[in-house]
């Protein structure tokens, strides 16, 4: 259990640096003389890098021992933070958070790869969901922490408590991880390789539609909801956002078990998420309804990856840990895309609060793209059924 939770020290870290920067725009703009648009990217540059470093640098990699791959990501992370509270050109800045997510990026996939190869068969589940636990608490009790951090002495603090946390995890890796098996995440040519399922494709679309339209926002929550500064009321709504999270990553299991069918609840958490991102740009100033439908955000947006996770191992089990890693990804990528666009759409003049609803055609894209590979492998078992006895 100790490796486990040292392992998971890491994914804390990138949990609340991924995430505190939805608190820190307001401070990060006025310190830098920039616009929200402007911050904004410094978000997108993190997690495309997220998304792209796990991959690419897998592949890149000619050694696969898992210790030495999970320190070299932390120092990447490391560095990149560290880089990001010295400098102030916003270029440089730009790099710098692109090496932390570069880092990021790659650690996580190792992290995930390295949980289970701990864990007896019968227990991987539960050693994931350690893994993917200590994001979300990265996220409830690391971001509130940030944000008071942040208040005291100012954002570059947040990024010196980052680094701090990602060296914590190091020093756990180094001298308590020795016997690390090896092995690692699929490398890119696999991950290609496995996107010639048609329905693979399909349901990694469904996750970049999903993160592009709704989760790509998260880090524009201050502008969104009307906060002025990344104080107490940000603090509020991100912990209700992060509360959710952890309800929902570690409350879906028990939910997947007992209805059974994942395609069905994955199609009623992508309404209840978009219903909770829309009612953002419809709710009167009323701190506890936005914190309600933070809450709500958190628990069913963090509840989709585990869901699709299953459906994705239910539907191609011979292709079922690539597909997962392909998915991830795509949520990844989405989040960069829609962090972008969100940018972008600022930076022309449209109105914050009108950003939720910018969001929506997206997701309905990616729900009726679901609904037509559920209806698809229907018809096709069905087909099956009724061929043995033509």
């Amino acid at each position: 259990m100790l490796r486990l939770v040292l392992l998971g020290a890491g994914t804390f870290a990138l949990g609340l640096n991924t995430y505190i920067m939805a608190g820190l725009l307001p401070s990060m703009t006025q310190d830098l003389g920039i616009s929200v648009g402007a911050a904004g990217q410094l978000i997108s540059i993190f997690t495309i890098f997220y998304a792209a470093g796990g991959p690419v640098l897998t592949a890149l990699i000619p050694a696969r021992q898992a210790r030495s791959v999970l320190l070299a990501a932390l120092a990447l992370f490391i560095l990149g933070n560290v880089a990001t509270a010295l400098v102030r050109d916003y270029w440089l800045l730009m790099a710098c958070r692109a090496v932390a997510g570069a880092g990021a990026g790659l650690y996580a996939p190792f992290a995930a790869a390295a949980a289970a190869a701990l864990a007896r068969p019968e227990r991987r589940g539960r050693a994931m969901a350690v893994i993917t636990g200590a994001t979300s608490a990265g996220t409830v009790i690391g971001v509130p922490l940030g944000l008071a951090v942040a208040m005291q002495a100012g954002w570059q603090s947040t990024m010196w408590l980052s680094a701090g946390l990602g060296l914590l995890a190091a020093i756990g890796v180094a001298f308590w991880l020795r016997g690390l098996p090896a092995g690692g995440a699929p490398s890119l040519r696999a991950r290609v390789a496995v996107l010639g399922d048609g329905t693979v494709a399909a349901m990694v679309a469904v996750s970049l539609l999903f993160a592009t339209g709704i989760m790509g926002l998260f880090g524009y929550l201050a502008p969104i909801t009307g906060v002025a500064t990344s104080g107490h009321e940000m603090s509020v709504y991100v912990s209700a956002w992060g509360v959710g999270g952890v309800v929902g990553a570690f409350g879906i299991g028990a939910v997947l078990d007992r209805v059974g069918n994942p395609h069905r609840v994955l199609s009623v958490l992508i309404l209840i998420v978009g219903a909770s991102v829309l009612s953002l740009a419809f709710l009167p100033p009323w701190q506890a309804g936005t914190a309600l439908a933070l809450f709500c955000w958190g628990v069913a947006g963090w509840s989709y990856p585990v869901t699709m996770q299953q459906q994705l191992l239910d539907t191609v089990p011979e292709h079922g840990p690539m597909a997962v890693a392909l998915s991830s990804s795509a949520v990844n990528a989405g989040v960069a895309i829609g962090s972008a666009l969100a940018g972008l759409a600022l930076s022309l003049g449209v109105p914050a609060p009108l950003l939720p609803s910018g969001a929506i055609p997206v997701t309905v894209a990616g729900l009726t793209l679901h609904l037509t590979v559920v209806r698809r492998r229907r018809l096709a078992r069905l087909g099956q059924a009724v061929r043995p006895g033509a």
